[in-house]
Parts: structure tokens; C-alpha cells; sequence
């Protein structure tokens, strides 16, 4: 079963075309497979206000292994990636 996802009036962002555009895209069944306006799915997610992007990476990770454990260990933090 196919599941169709719309996430709706997000800024698009991807450096990697130079795309920066508000717009909507259409999710199915894990991968985008249109971007566009008009798109029909089985649920929507109005995103105005937010961002979507390809990926984004925390530089401020802090791991405190060996010492000062309960801070966040190696192994807590690449779970959370």
C-alpha cells in the first residue's frame, strides 16, 4: 500500500541546485517523488514557517567520554544522529 504524503507552503531549500522557494512537495512511501503546488495525498502537513532541506548537521555536539558520562556518551549521541 502506497502512502502519499503532501507537505505543504515550506521554504524548499537545496544548496545543491540553488533552490530557495516556498513550495510543496509529495512524499510517497518514503522519497520525493514531486514538487510542486496542487498536490493531492493522503495527509497533508501545512508547514508554513518552517524549513525543509535535504539534511542538516548539529556542529555543537558535546560528547564527554571518558569523564562527566551522564553528559552524553558516543554511543547516546550517534543514536541520536
Amino acid at each position: 500500500m502506497t502512502h502519499r504524503l503532501v507537505i505543504a507552503n515550506a521554504r524548499l531549500v537545496d544548496p545543491a541546485t540553488g533552490r530557495d522557494e516556498r513550495g510543496s512537495l509529495l512524499v510517497e512511501d518514503d522519497r520525493i517523488v514531486r514538487i510542486g503546488d496542487d498536490l493531492q495525498g493522503d495527509r497533508t502537513i501545512d508547514a508554513r514557517g518552517a524549513v525543509l532541506a535535504p539534511g542538516l548537521v548539529d556542529l555543537s555536539v558535546r560528547v564527554r567520554e571518558p569523564g562527566d558520562e551522564h553528559e552524553g556518551m558516543l554511543a547516546s549521541e550517534l543514536a541520536a544522529a
